[in-house]
């Protein structure tokens, strides 16, 4: 065969700062930036294409070797990537145990340094997911994608090479097939869409296509180049702008960025958005350190997710300072340590140092994993309490708290169908009173406690319980909300309760779920005269449960156990005064005629503090699990020491 020399593209760089730019903006500015996680799918198409085209300009010269392919893999990938490892490592060291043990972070490690890391998080949570921003190697499962490509594919087009098989055919094959596996997965598995390589091969094979048919295929684009860039780049922009964390994807709209990606570089460096825009200087030097800023802005957005709970500065200004100083510090790893490693003298020696400091991560992972090096970081006494305390954080799991039928709508995968389905409205016991709880996901706290103490006494509950709501919302965009509320309001004038039970987590009510206009006291009034309007005979409403500033077992350990101070029944410290400056608020409004306000931080603080424990057991009697929400023990102890005498006094129950 013909033997080839392709010159390096200053446009591929630009188009590679684009990709990492794009996948920047999504992360630190998410509401501006809504479709640039696309950015990372620009990246595989220029990975299949410069490694692809790499392996077949090898092969046709005859000087492929898999141990130089694999060694210039090493010098580019690890340097960085160790850095960041341990940068990640030492971090771990820092941050609280309950929420992010090392044994979480070593299964990470673990995953990033064996480049499996789409496989631990396929099952575990979509990468779109809240949860997500609590993971400081989540950006490494397209990486690990890549290195997978990098492993086996070489040795595929060896093979397919020696037996003088059809390779653009082979090409296509896998393309169509892998295509047709997101396609069918996205809408039956999405996170298996997104993180299988078998639903994303198809895209580094767009790029290894493109590599074959500039190797073999070539083309005279002059006439049509300009408008062949001018398509993929707007194709890109779409994809960019236009989707979102809500489209199904990859599917069908990863062609939007990987199609563009492809006419880009099919256009040629001549083409004049290529020798212009891409080729910019500005552009190429972002796109040179475009693998170590890939890594380090993650890192940089989590710290200032996880650690900035005492800085007053806007969360864009601070982001904005955190990207820019991930820039800087992914120059100063590309001028100092990636492009000496890459490009300097020993090459073997650096191959195999780089490989044993990686396999040493990966030890040192693994310990993190199994022992969390707890022993090393704690006393006896401290990692017994830990223990205990990591327990009452394992109480969230909120299908055992609520059952297989909850009226609590705590997953937006679920309607305001789901209070119909699950019978939440059903008269057990005909020509006995009706008690209506509605809220939010603190009144399905409540619930824990409540439901059983009123079914005792042979009394009809109903209930709607939602996350992400209050019974006063007035956000007309939030459709969840006002489905959820209609409902509740629907059946309150079809039952005609004679007791309904307001409970939500008062402050977001008012700061998050209330836009006016008017005070919020006047709407909440008008709110209950409405309840009252459509049928209620008597309206309580109950005061939120005096909630901590982080949660409460985070509080107890950090400012009780590893002090070596003894856990307090009551404290102060780390209560969020907003919480009980709200209780006051509520104290104030005037409520109308048939409807009463009962004060949870009247009955549960006093001159020593607020409740934390309502028993001796630290892992079952903490009062709340997270920041206010009621464990069951909570639950019990509020309704039936506080609420019961109240409620049943409404009821005329002796």
């Amino acid at each position: 065969m013909e033997k080839f020399n392709l010159k390096y593209r200053k446009d591929i760089d630009g188009l590679r700062a684009i990709a990492v730019l794009s996948v920047v903006g999504f992360h630190a500015f998410p509401n501006w930036v809504k479709g640039g996680y696309v950015g990372v799918d620009i990246f595989f198409v220029i990975s299949g294409y410069l490694i692809s085209i790499i392996i077949f300009q090898s092969l046709s010269n005859e000087t492929f070797s898999f141990y130089d392919f694999y060694s210039r893999r090493i010098k580019r990938i690890f340097p960085a990537l160790i850095l960041l490892l341990c940068s990640c490592f030492v971090l771990g060291f820092f941050e609280d145990p309950l929420d992010k043990p090392l044994n979480l972070l070593g299964k990470y490690i673990i995953g990033g340094v064996g480049f499996f890391t789409n496989f631990v998080l396929w099952n575990e949570s979509s990468y779109f997911d809240k949860i997500a921003e609590t993971k400081p190697l989540l950006h490494l499962w397209s990486l690990s994608i890549e290195e997978q490509f990098y492993i086996f594919w070489p040795i595929s087009v060896v093979f397919i090479w020696k037996r003088k098989y059809n390779l653009f055919l082979i090409i296509f094959l896998i393309l169509v097939f892998s295509f047709a596996i997101n396609v069918y997965t996205v809408g039956k598995n999405p996170i298996a869409a997104f993180y299988s390589p078998l639903s994303r091969i198809w895209e580094l094979m767009i790029g290894s296509m493109l590599a074959y048919i500039t190797l073999y295929r070539p083309s005279n684009l002059e006439p049509l180049q300009n408008l062949i860039s001018f398509f993929g780049l707007t194709s890109i922009s779409i994809g960019v702008l236009f989707l979102d964390k809500q489209k199904a994807f990859p599917g069908w709209y990863a062609l939007l960025p990987t199609v563009g990606a492809f006419f880009v570089i099919f256009a040629g460096h001549k083409a004049w958005f290529n020798r212009t825009l891409l080729s910019n200087p500005l552009l190429v030097g972002i796109g040179l350190i475009s693998y170590p800023l890939y890594l380090w802005h993650w890192l940089g957005l989590y710290i200032l997710s996880n650690f900035n709970h005492n800085l007053h500065v806007s969360s864009q200004k601070l982001r904005l300072i955190i990207i820019t100083l991930s820039i800087l510090l992914s120059w100063v790893t590309y001028k100092f340590l990636e492009y000496p490693i890459r490009f300097g003298k020993n090459s073997k020696r650096i191959v195999w140092l780089l490989c044993l400091i990686m396999i040493g991560i990966g030890i040192l992972g693994s310990i993190a994993f199994y022992s969390g090096f707890d022993r090393f970081r704690f006393s006896k006494d401290q990692n017994i309490l830990i223990r205990r305390l990591q327990r009452v954080t394992e109480l969230k799991n909120l299908e055992d708290m609520y059952g297989k039928k909850p009226c609590f709508l705590y997953d937006l995968k679920y309607t305001f169908q789901m209070f119909l389905d699950n019978d939440c409205f059903k008269i057990n016991y005909p020509n006995k009173p009706i008690v209506f709880l509605f809220g939010d996901s603190h009144s399905a706290s409540l619930s824990l406690g409540l439901r059983p103490l009123i079914e005792g006494k042979k009394i009809n509950f109903a209930q709607i319980s939602s996350g992400w709501c209050a019974p006063t919302s007035n956000i007309k965009e939030n459709l969840l909300c006002v489905n959820v509320n209609n409902l509740a309001h629907k059946k309150i004038s079809e039952l005609k309760p004679d007791l309904v039970i307001l409970h939500a987590y008062w402050v977001a009510a008012h700061f998050k779920y209330f836009v006016g206009p008017g005070k919020y006291e006047d709407h909440f009034i008008k709110e209950i005269n409405e309840i009252i309007r459509l049928g209620a005979k008597q309206v309580i409403v109950v005061g939120e449960i005096p909630t901590w500033k982080v949660n409460l077992p985070n509080n107890i350990l950090n400012n009780f156990v590893l002090k070596n101070l003894p856990i307090p029944n009551r404290t102060y410290l780390g209560i969020d005064e907003d919480s009980l400056k709200m209780d006051s608020t509520m104290k104030q409004i005037k409520f109308p005629k048939g409807s009463i306000y009962y004060s949870l931080r009247d009955s549960l603080c006093n001159d020593n503090g607020c409740m934390v424990m309502v028993g001796p057991n630290l892992e079952s009697d903490m009062i709340v699990w997270d920041y206010g929400h009621l464990t069951n023990s909570g639950s019990n102890f509020v309704n039936n020491i506080f609420l019961k005498p109240v409620l049943f006094d409404l009821l005329n129950i002796r």
